[in-house]
């Protein structure tokens, strides 16, 4: 590539940068976060955390026990989804709907049985997804889908790594090349290249990710994709043979007919039917690697245990299994602990590489005296960033926030506890503080280039 070709692209991924780099800063550190966003709801809130008896004395999880324990202690409410146990130590998640409260969400000790308390939708790892996925801008509070700004800016990122990469003579060198003795412009310059030079397989995973999660959200709207796998329903004639109050299986059992037709899988959630006709369904994982947990599902009758659908991630086509694919490749869940932590460490050097690249540039201009205030174009970069960033925040409150007033269910044996713990709330602050805190340099950055 001739000298010309590097200093166009440079040129353009500068340019990328200088304009979108705060919010390109704080979609990754977001995204970043929340590849560890269960665990974080885990540390800042007790009612997910149980004390499992010694392994001797533990049983099999049973659906059935979790369910009866929240039909128990809330008896008005209808429960949707029962999600295991994410570990030893982690409370098994009951999704249920009741009234004026609306979603909410109930823990139940998978060993005891005993429920721990109920919570709003809202908690660490829903405010990092949604703050990554949409930045928190909802069509019923500022009458606009967050996607449509966060996809295109996964295209600009994924211009600025190629443009970044080709712009650079002999590019792998920056995987081990940091000049100290250059000056800080230079040293800037070459951690923002190291960065993104050992961020690079990962960094074009997550941005084609980012970019499809737009490409379906226009096929949602356009209804060709549904949001789950279509549920099999029960035929017309089996629904005329039922009793008027038909009692459904116990869900255990229920559970062994599905492992009798689906052996290989491992049920991570239940869905219960809402409605009549609906049918009860098992989902996990099974033996399709890189694909999330609702690609393989057991459908039952929920009244006579009669397989009517199945599932397998292996027999999915192309498109299919892709979609099935992109949400453990964007956060790294596909492999474990192993990846997570990839992830968290791929997500790290690009947060920092986009501040150091920044930083790069202001010290190289000052060095150089190459200093040339554009104020219009300045003012033109920072409103609309400066919008995205308050429409961010009054999403977090006026939607993620206000589900914590919403009334809770009552129970006669359980008192109710705020939502919103100490925990999160010091989470939430710590996170808009970090996030916010380039804000200032940036907005001197961009008014004196």
């Amino acid at each position: 590539m001739t000298g010309g070709a590097r200093k166009a692209l440079y040129r353009v991924h500068s340019w990328l940068g200088l304009n979108l780099g705060l919010l390109a800063f704080v979609l990754c550190l977001s995204g970043t976060i929340a590849v560890f966003g269960p665990e974080l709801t885990w540390l800042t809130d007790p009612a997910y955390r149980v004390d499992p008896p010694p392994a001797a004395e533990r049983k099999a999880l049973s659906w059935q026990k979790i369910h009866d324990s929240v039909r128990q202690a809330y008896p008005d409410v209808a429960i949707r989804r029962i999600a295991a146990p994410r570990g030893d130590h982690w409370a098994a998640r009951v999704l249920v709907h009741h009234g004026e409260s609306g979603l909410r969400v109930v823990l139940v000790d998978p060993f005891s049985g005993r429920v721990q308390g109920q919570r709003s939708t809202f908690n660490a790892q829903s405010f990092f997804r949604l703050l990554h996925k949409q930045f928190y801008i909802v069509p019923t509070v500022q009458g606009l889908h967050g996607i449509l700004i966060v996809g295109p800016l996964g295209l600009v990122l994924l211009i600025s790594v190629v443009t970044g990469l080709l712009s650079i003579k002999r590019w792998w060198r920056a995987l081990v090349r940091l000049r100290i003795d250059q000056g800080r412009g230079v040293l800037w310059s070459d951690l923002h290249r190291f960065a993104g030079t050992w961020s690079l397989v990962v960094a074009v995973a997550l941005t084609i990710t980012g970019i499809w999660y737009l490409a379906e959200w226009g096929l949602h709207k356009a209804e060709v994709l549904t949001e789950d796998a279509k549920p099999a329903r029960l035929s017309a004639a089996a629904i005329k043979s039922l009793p008027p109050s038909p009692k459904g299986l116990d869900l255990d059992h229920a559970q062994a007919l599905a492992w009798r037709a689906y052996p290989a899988l491992d049920t991570v959630l239940v869905t219960l039917p809402r409605r009549m006709g609906a049918s009860l369904i098992f989902q996990g994982q099974a033996e399709a690697w890189l694909v999330r947990a609702r690609a393989n599902q057991v459908h039952l009758n929920p009244y006579t245990g009669e397989v009517l659908a199945l599932r397998r991630a292996t027999d999915l086509g192309a498109f299919d299994r892709w979609v099935e694919t992109a949400d453990p490749l964007h956060f790294g869940t596909w492999g474990g602990l192993v990846t997570r932590i990839i992830w968290l460490m791929t997500g790290l050097l690009l947060s920092g590489g986009i501040l150091a690249g920044m930083y790069g540039m202001w010290l190289r201009r000052r060095e150089t005296g190459r200093v040339r205030p554009r104020p219009w174009a300045a003012v033109a970069a920072i409103l609309p960033t400066v919008a995205v960033i308050a429409a961010a925040i009054q999403g977090t409150l006026a939607y993620g926030l206000a589900q914590q007033h919403r009334a809770q269910i009552a129970s006669e044996t359980l008192a109710p506890v705020p939502d919103l713990t100490p925990g999160l709330i010091l989470l939430i602050v710590l996170f808009t503080g970090l996030a916010l805190a380039p804000t200032g340099f940036w907005v001197l950055l961009r008014l004196r280039t």
